[in-house]
C-alpha cells in the first residue's frame, strides 16, 4: 500500500504539500480534560457531555452535539471551517467528515484540526475524529485500478467498494487530508443500501469479512482506533427480522466482527438518522401484529437497545429532517407550542437538534452548522442540558402537530413516535410505537 500512496501523494497536490502529520488520537484524560474546561468557562453545562466506555478500558467524554463537513455540502471561502471552529470553541469535541470526489470536505477538516491546535489550544488528544469510507473518488479508482489492486466487478454501481485494498488507500488518503496519523473512527456508508441488491447476503457476508480483517489490521498499525457503519435505512437488528434480507443485521456485522477480531473487535460506532421520520432507533422494525410467528412476538428489538447490548455507540445525524420540515408553518407552531413560552429554546432548528440529542441511545447528534439559517442558536443548546422528559416533549410534539390533520394508523397513543413525510405539500402522520427510554448517564 505505501506504492499506492505514494501515487496518490503525486497527484494529489493538496496532501503532498501539507506539513508533518499530527500524532496522536482521543483520549480519556484528553476529552475529560476538554469538557472540564468549557464547563468551567460556562459554555456548556456538565449534561452537555457523555461518557463512552470502549473495549481498551478508556472512557471518552465527548459533547452530545458535533461538528460535521458532510460530502457535498462543502462551502467554499472559509464558512465551513469557520463554523467548526467556533463550535470546538466553545463546546463540541467530536468532528465528522466525509470525502467527495473533491475532497474538499476532509481538506476542510484538515484546516480545521490544525487550526485548533496551533490557534486555540484544542489538542488531539481532546477531539474525537469520525472518517468515512465506501464510495471511492474517481483518482482512488484510477489508481487501484491501474496498479491492479481492484477490478471493476469490485465497485457495486459504479461506485460503491468494501475491498480491502480501496479501505486502506482510503484511509491513507484521509489521513494525508486531515493531517493526522490516526482516525478515532472509521465508517463504512451505506453498506446494504449499495451492495446488498446486487450480491445477496452470503456475498455480502465475504465482503464484509474481508473488510473487517483489513480494518482490524490498520487498527493494529495505529492508523485507525474503531470502526463502525453509517446507514441511511439499511441496518437493523437481528436476523430474524423479515426486512434482513433488504437490510444489513447490527447482530450479524458484530459477529462478523467479533470473528476476525476477538472480543476486542473495533466494530464500536454506528451513524444512522435520528429523526421523526426513522424510527427504528427506537422500536422494533417488525412488530407483533405483522410478525408472521405465531407466538406472537417481534422478530427484532429497537436498534438502540440491541446496539447497547453488543457494546455499540450510537451516532445520530439529519436531525433536522433536511430543512424542508422548516418550511412547514404547522411544525414551527408546534414546536414552539411543545416548548412553552418560558422555554430558553425558540429557534426551530435548535429545537429538532434538542429532540435528537435527548433521544434515548444516542450519543452523539451530528449538525451542519454552515448549513444552518441560525448557527448561534444550535450552539446555545450545549448549555443547556437535553430534555429528560424526552417521552413526554415528543408526544407533545404529536398531539400539537397533528391536530387537524390525517393520521393514517388510527388515533395517537400515548408515547407514541411519528414519521412526516410530504404529500400533497402537507405534512402527515403515520404509525404508533411505544418508546423505551433508553438510559445514558451524563458526566459531572
Amino acid at each position: 500500500m505505501a506504492t499506492i500512496f505514494d501515487m496518490y501523494k503525486a497527484v494529489q497536490t493538496e496532501a503532498d504539500q501539507t506539513p508533518e502529520v499530527c500524532p496522536g488520537h482521543a483520549t480519556q484524560q484528553g476529552t475529560a480534560e476538554y469538557a472540564a474546561s468549557r464547563v468551567t468557562a460556562g459554555t456548556a453545562c456538565p449534561e452537555h457531555f457523555r461518557q463512552l466506555v470502549l473495549p481498551d478500558g478508556e472512557t471518552l467524554t465527548l459533547s452530545s452535539l458535533a461538528m460535521s463537513i458532510p460530502r457535498e455540502r462543502y462551502q467554499e471561502g472559509g464558512h465551513t471551517e469557520a463554523c467548526a471552529i467556533e463550535a470546538a470553541r466553545a463546546a463540541w469535541n467530536v468532528l465528522d467528515t466525509s470525502p467527495s470526489q473533491s475532497w474538499n470536505e476532509e481538506l476542510s477538516g484538515g484546516e480545521v484540526l490544525a487550526a485548533l491546535r496551533e490557534e486555540h489550544g484544542i489538542t488531539r488528544e481532546q477531539v474525537f475524529v469520525i472518517a468515512k469510507a465506501g464510495y471511492p473518488s474517481a483518482i482512488l479508482q484510477q489508481l487501484l485500478a491501474g496498479d491492479f489492486k481492484i477490478r471493476p466487478s469490485d465497485l457495486e454501481r459504479g461506485c460503491h467498494c468494501l475491498h480491502p485494498e480501496y479501505l486502506s488507500a482510503s484511509l491513507y488518503a484521509t489521513l494525508a487530508h486531515l493531517r493526522l496519523r490516526t482516525v478515532d473512527a472509521l465508517l463504512l456508508e451505506n453498506v446494504a443500501e449499495e451492495q446488498l441488491p446486487a450480491i445477496g447476503q452470503s456475498q455480502l457476508t465475504q465482503r464484509l469479512r474481508a473488510a473487517f480483517t483489513a480494518l482490524e489490521d490498520l487498527r493494529a498499525q495505529g492508523l485507525l482506533r474503531w470502526y463502525g457503519l453509517s446507514s441511511n435505512f439499511g441496518l437493523w437488528t437481528d436476523e430474524g427480522d423479515r426486512s434482513f434480507r433488504d437490510g444489513l443485521s447490527l447482530r450479524h456485522a458484530v459477529s462478523i466482527a467479533q470473528q476476525v477480531g476477538g472480543p476486542a473487535h473495533g466494530l464500536r460506532f454506528v451513524e444512522v438518522p435520528v429523526h421523526a421520520a426513522q424510527t427504528a432507533l427506537w422500536h422494533p422494525a417488525v412488530t407483533a401484529d405483522e410478525s408472521d410467528d405465531d407466538s406472537g412476538g417481534p422478530y427484532s428489538e429497537p436498534l438502540g437497545k440491541v446496539a447497547e447490548e453488543l457494546g455499540v455507540h450510537i451516532i445520530g445525524r439529519d436531525c433536522q429532517a433536511s430543512n424542508v420540515l422548516l418550511l412547514s408553518n404547522r411544525l414551527v407552531t408546534a414546536l414552539e407550542s411543545v416548548a412553552g413560552q418560558d422555554s430558553p429554546i425558540s429557534d426551530p432548528e435548535a429545537h429538532l437538534a434538542q429532540i435528537a440529542r435527548s433521544s434515548p441511545y444516542v450519543a452523539c447528534t451530528l449538525i451542519e452548522q454552515h448549513q444552518s439559517s441560525n448557527p448561534e442558536a444550535t450552539l446555545a443548546l450545549s448549555t443547556l442540558p437535553p430534555d429528560p422528559n424526552f417521552q413526554e416533549s415528543y408526544t407533545k410534539l404529536l398531539d400539537s402537530f397533528g391536530q387537524g390533520h390525517e393520521r393514517i394508523n388510527g388515533p395517537a397513543q400515548p408515547f407514541s413516535l411519528v414519521q412526516l413525510r410530504l404529500r400533497d405539500e402537507s405534512l402527515v402522520l403515520d404509525g404508533s410505537y411505544e418508546l423505551e427510554a433508553g438510559p445514558f448517564k451524563a458526566c459531572h
